[in-house]
């Protein structure tokens, strides 16, 4: 970098990272001066810069993957049970993410839900398997989906048996 006398060597550091602004006059320095003075400069962008990416390495983020989840299966409906915390991203989980489908449909069907509510999908055909998993999400984005869990819903009510191979109840 050559700067002449009189001359105002200016830098300008992203200000979505810090706003930081330089201005070094270099009127009546020498050349060496000037070249020391650009050198020290450069650290300290360096040294912002590299502060910068390390407080973005810790930044908020989307929440991640839940693990050990398990699913129980009621008449119709699934509730999910988490056997370890989610790692919400440093970011609060606003809400979830519920998918569900059986095993002749390629689609998953979904519902969003509060992170308040229970983690249950509900108005599900009784006497059906499924597949089930959920995502956290935060206001930075969705996080990665559980493991899919293969569950069968139970009968409408205690006493009632599965419909037989004709449909109906009381066959089979």
């Amino acid at each position: 970098m050559q700067l002449g006398p009189h001359q105002i060597l200016t830098v300008t550091f992203d200000p979505s990272c810090s706003g930081t602004h330089y201005s070094i006059s270099v009127s009546h320095m020498s050349v060496e001066l000037v070249e020391f003075m650009s050198q020290l400069l450069n650290l300290v962008l360096f040294i912002q810069i590299f502060t910068h990416v390390k407080f973005a390495e810790n930044k908020c983020t989307w929440p991640g993957k839940a693990s050990q989840v398990s699913g129980t299966p009621g008449p119709t409906s699934v509730h999910f049970t988490l056997g370890a915390s989610l790692v919400d991203g440093g970011s609060p989980i606003t809400h979830f993410t519920l998918q569900w489908k059986t095993g002749r449909d390629n689609n998953w069907e979904e519902r969003v839900i509060q992170s308040t509510d229970p983690l249950v999908i509900k108005d599900l055909n009784p006497y059906t398997t499924y597949s089930v998993r959920f995502a956290p999400q935060n206001h930075l984005g969705q996080g990665g989906f559980s493991e899919e869990l293969t569950v069968r819903t139970q009968g409408i009510r205690e006493g009632t048996r599965q419909p037989g191979p004709g449909g109906k109840r009381g066959e089979g």
